[in-house]
């Protein structure tokens, strides 16, 4: 178990992230520093697609919500 301490309602499940984060956490600690805590999360690979694709339509010319084209390939 590391030192790391996850927020209430935070995640940090990506394969090995929370390791890294625990590992470098442990570090700091063992340094006199206090541990990281993680307020914020992140997502899995799966879960930034759909994210990616709700929110953003694939087009070749004209404006985008913000002035801009964005396309995606997927």
């Amino acid at each position: 178990m590391s030192s790391l301490i996850i927020a209430a309602g935070a995640r940090l499940d990506a394969a090995g992230t929370r390791d890294a984060f625990g590992a470098l956490s442990d570090d700091l600690v063992r340094a006199g520093y206090p541990p990281i805590t993680v307020n914020f999360g992140d997502r899995d690979m799966t879960e930034e697609i759909h994210l990616f694709t709700t929110r953003y339509r694939q087009q070749a010319t004209g404006s985008g919500a913000f002035g801009d084209v964005r396309t995606w390939d997927g």
